[in-house]
């Protein structure tokens, strides 16, 4: 069954999709930098320049995503959810411990 209103699946997989295509072009440009640099100064140089470009892109194509996603970096690690979650945790403790 297909469901129509689910946005934060939506929301989710779009996320994924923009993470994927950041990766893939970050990894692209490596690739040609560390091409480069193997064929012009050395092959050893150009692996580890090819490496360095893939795990650093993972990190700006994650910042990437995040901003593109949010719009802004201002609640990056989702701090304003993480405190309203913790206080609907207490209220929902104190009701229980009440009962």
């Amino acid at each position: 069954m297909i469901r129509s209103g689910d946005d934060r699946g939506d929301m989710r997989m779009r996320a994924l999709a923009v993470f994927a295509c950041f990766v893939i072009a970050s990894s692209t440009v490596g690739i040609f930098v560390g091409s480069f640099v193997e064929h012009h100064i050395s092959s050893q140089l150009g692996l580890v320049v090819v490496l360095v470009w893939f795990f650093a892109g993972l990190v700006v194509s994650w910042i990437a995503t995040v901003f593109v996603m949010d719009g802004s970096l201002n609640n990056f690690f989702a701090e304003r959810e993480q405190i309203e979650a913790e206080r609907k945790g207490r209220e929902y403790m104190k009701r229980g411990a009440g009962a």
